[in-house]
């Protein structure tokens, strides 16, 4: 590490921030379809942030993996 910082160039343009997670970020309508939340499933934390739905006073998480 100490190393790396003689090393290091300068950014250049600019810098891209994006607001941070909550767990209201992975919620998701229930009536769209698996096609409409799958970017949304596929890059959810499902450790932390699982997408979710409410139906009926019920919250239901959606976890998927690829095999």
């Amino acid at each position: 590490y100490p190393e790396s910082l003689l090393n290091g160039i300068e950014q250049s343009g600019i810098g891209s921030y994006y607001p941070r997670r909550r767990p209201g970020d992975s919620k998701v309508d229930p009536d769209f379809s698996l096609r409409q939340v799958f970017l949304q499933l596929r890059v959810a934390d499902n450790d932390n942030y699982p997408v979710f739905f409410e139906l009926n006073g019920h919250k239901y998480e959606l976890r998927i993996s690829k095999k």
